[in-house]
């Protein structure tokens, strides 16, 4: 059985489904309590990950985080830093997860030709660049 607040359960549900991974469980779970869960997925992971971390590990290339493989410490990590987002801007959790994760995707564009250009991932300075680019 699930617990909105329990994370052995969330675990523990994972193990025994087949096909679920951390994403396809943080989904379910935001699903059914979204006040208190988020979609960990690879977009979020990266968007999130490249705003606070980018400027400061500018030599750190995207190839060396793995967002195809999150972990629960990942996903309680990500919880945590939109939770506290949201607490910091007074902006609904939900409409975070979406702004990221639609960020994200407005740097697809730039993610793809510097694969063709130059044969290689953009460092995390490189993202966010795109990334705040991107900012209206």
């Amino acid at each position: 059985m699930l617990d909105r607040q329990d994370p052995a359960t969330w675990q523990d549900f994972e193990r025994v489904t087949i096909g679920f991974a951390v994403p396809t469980t943080t989904a379910l779970l935001a699903a059914l309590w979204p006040d208190e869960h988020v979609v960990a997925d690879r977009r979020l992971a990266t968007a999130c990950i490249g705003l606070l971390f980018g400027s400061v590990t500018s030599s750190v290339h995207l190839n060396g985080f793995d967002p195809y493989a999150l972990e629960w410490k990942d996903y309680s990590w990500l919880r945590e830093s939109i939770r506290l987002t949201s607490h910091a801007t007074g902006a609904d959790p939900l409409e975070i997860e979406r702004a990221l994760y639609c960020l994200d995707r407005l740097v697809d564009p730039h993610r793809e030709a510097m694969k063709r250009a130059q044969e290689r991932a953009l460092t995390w300075a490189e993202y966010v660049a795109h990334l705040v680019g991107e900012l209206p």
